[in-house]
């Protein structure tokens, strides 16, 4: 039984009844206005089907501000070009032994942050392969580091192998990864001669572009060098 039922079973001639504080009778008829209940649900439920509507526009408002005003402003990450990129820290290295700052002066840098469980990392592998034979007679030199750990480490051979990836490889290298800010993986830093970073994912174009910019600025500093005569003697 709904409740305007139950309310039509009382007594006529009381003049006015009231429900919930909604008058349900009027005048002397004692005719119960059998739709005022309905009525107010349905006008209840309106009103909660447009605070809903309300609260997911405000909310659909609230994201579209902050992603633009995210896409305003550079990650940390990014903010990292021209700056020099840091020492790699790590718990092992894999591939070959930790790199000695002597072997890489002088060397273009690729070096990638990325992980076993990251899908677009394995997706990415087989254009940094092709990158890495590309360019590996022209003093380029390419590095990986994930922020998995020793326990992991077998699992870390597997893909590393299963990739064709042969370059070093550094592991539990996670200080290293959020010191340089990046918020997502894959992500790529192209390092110059000079260990400054020269270009980064999301400077934007292909990663062979970044690996051109620092060889033509290698290349630049090369003929500017040669350019500079020797100071003759003073008799």
């Amino acid at each position: 039984m709904d409740c305007s039922s139950e309310i039509a079973a009382t007594s006529r001639g009381a003049g006015r009844l009231y429900y919930a504080g909604v008058e349900l009778l009027t005048g002397r008829t004692g005719r119960v206005e059998r739709w005022s209940i309905p009525n107010m649900k349905s006008r209840s439920g309106g009103n909660r089907i447009l605070l809903n509507t309300l609260l997911i526009a405000a909310v659909g408002i609230l994201i579209l501000i902050a992603t633009l005003g995210r896409g305003l402003r550079p990650s940390p990450s990014a903010m990292l070009i021209g700056k020099k990129f840091p020492v790699i820290e790590a718990d092992g290295w894999l591939n070959g032994k930790a790199p000695k700052g002597e072997t890489l002066t002088g060397k273009v840098l690729v070096i990638e942050a990325w992980a076993t469980r990251c899908g677009p990392c394995r997706a990415l592998a087989p254009e940094m392969v092709k990158l890495q034979k590309k360019y590996q007679d022209k003093d380029v030199v390419f590095i990986g580091i994930t922020d998995e750990n020793g326990p992991l480490v077998p699992t870390i051979e597997e893909y590393l192998k299963t990739t064709g990836i042969v370059w070093l490889n550094a592991y539990g290298a996670y200080g290293t990864i959020s010191k340089l800010g990046a918020e997502y993986i894959p992500y790529v830093w192209v390092v110059d001669s000079t260990g400054t970073i020269a270009w980064t994912t999301e400077s934007g174009g292909a990663i062979e572009d970044g690996i051109k910019i620092a060889i033509d600025h290698r290349e630049k500093l090369m003929a500017k060098s040669q350019d500079v005569s020797p100071v003759a003697p003073a008799n």
